[in-house]
């Protein structure tokens, strides 16, 4: 059966904005990111053999994107996410300076596996939920919403007066500030995924049109944000408004065009004004990843893994890690110079390396594609406009972040148990 117009009009909608993105991201990569940073390590040392790897890397995936670009699944935007910011510029970047054949293996092989094994999972089918149908689910999300607001706000007073500070430039002092500061461990873990469940709790609010509790929620929120200084909180906060008025033009298919549209306005802004606020916004956020799985590589090459032993399966087991300071913070100092104290953290490539090693990274693959299988699970059926926020906040929590942290500090385990909440399209119509 050959496939409808609107299949293969969506089908080379998706490739040629996908390779667009890619051409853009090399330019960006030659005209702005290594003149402007070559010494931060941006230098520009391709050739024929590194360059045919960095478009033959993604042409050798693009089959599996293709298939994950045409699915209704919600992981289909984490992963669209994901090759936007995380696959396609560090192919960028590792053509540009020519990496080692070693790397280039391992770093095919980690998304190899991770999108064949999610897609093998496409396959496997999960129990039903009857949590759609529980009386109590108003007032399970309301209880979450309150013990969550309530840490966030006794943190705040107890430990910081109630400081208040929407000031960007000062989140080193805030940061600083916060961790000068001791408090109990619990609160170590209970501010972070706050971070991570009440802005889903303000999107689910402002569409029940609760306004006064969604304006309470923002101000805790904020509060969040003045504690710690954690920028993702703002982030958070405006694609929860953004999701809540154009969720039904956010589609995987369009991501690419929508960063390159980005790419090229930034380089329109630079060439035209001389500013260099966009493009450094899009240094940090496409570039920077990049170069962290490189400097991840480097330092793993002659270094043992730690096998998750900083964090929480090193206090369940007693052992100590062979790292006495955070491996990001090594990575931070070594190889980026941001100074002691400052974390160059990396998810994903970066993750796996430094806690399976160059030969077993793979592992971590497998437990990103399952757990996206139980996002998927989880959120099967929820309405629309609760599906980008919770995509965006897994994509960015993963990506930047550890496993294990990710799931536990960062509540990407409680995330499950509110998507099991979350009123499905059948109830919206109600």
């Amino acid at each position: 059966m050959l496939p409808s117009k609107s299949t293969f009009k969506n089908f080379w909608v998706s490739i040629i904005g996908l390779l667009l993105f890619k051409l853009l991201i090399d330019l960006m990569y030659v005209i702005y990111i290594c003149p402007k940073h070559n010494n931060r390590g941006f230098t520009y040392e391709p050739s024929t053999l590194s360059m045919f790897f960095s478009w033959g890397s993604l042409l050798l995936v693009l089959p599996f994107l293709i298939n994950f670009f045409e699915s209704k699944n919600v992981s289909s935007k984490i992963l669209t996410f994901w090759v936007l910011i995380s696959f396609v510029p560090t192919t960028s970047i590792f053509g540009f300076l020519n990496v080692e054949f070693l790397l280039w293996e391992l770093f095919i092989v980690y998304w190899l596996v991770l999108l064949v094994v999610m897609r093998l999972l496409e396959k496997v089918n999960l129990p039903s939920i009857p949590h759609r149908i529980v009386a109590y689910r108003t007032i399970i999300l309301g209880v979450i919403t309150i013990l969550l607001s309530s840490v966030v706000l006794f943190v705040s007073a107890y430990y910081f007066k109630f400081r208040f500070s929407l000031n960007i430039d000062q989140v080193t002092d805030v940061r600083t500030s916060f961790k000068s500061v001791t408090i109990p461990t619990i609160f170590h873990y209970l501010l972070p995924t706050a971070g991570t469940i009440l802005p889903i709790m303000l999107l689910y609010y402002l569409a029940k049109r609760k306004y006064i509790v969604g304006v309470l929620l923002l101000f805790v929120l904020l509060i969040d944000f003045s504690i710690a200084g954690n920028r993702a909180i703002i982030i958070k906060i405006a694609v929860c408004i953004f999701g809540y008025f154009a969720y039904k033009w956010i589609k995987s298919k369009y991501f690419s065009w929508y960063f390159s549209v980005a790419i090229l306005s930034s380089l329109l802004v630079y060439f035209t004004t001389d500013l260099t606020i966009l493009s450094s916004l899009i240094r940090r956020a496409l570039f920077i990843p990049g170069m962290l799985n490189l400097h991840y590589f480097e330092f793993f090459s002659h270094h043992s893994p730690d096998f998750y032993q900083q964090g929480i399966i090193g206090a369940i087991t007693g052992n100590t890690s062979q790292y006495p300071i955070s491996i990001a913070t090594i990575i931070g100092d070594q190889f980026m110079g941001v100074g002691a104290g400052n974390n160059a953290n990396n998810g994903l490539f970066s993750d796996a390396i430094s806690n399976f090693g160059l030969y077993f990274l793979f592992v971590q693959a497998i437990l990103v594609a399952i757990y996206l299988k139980l996002f998927d699970w989880a959120s099967q059926s929820i309405d629309e406009k609760y599906a980008f926020l919770p995509a965006f906040i897994v994509a960015q929590t993963l990506l930047s972040a550890l496993i294990t942290t990710s799931m536990l500090t960062h509540g990407l385990l409680i995330l499950l148990l509110v998507l099991l909440l979350l009123p499905t399209k059948e109830m919206e119509k109600k």
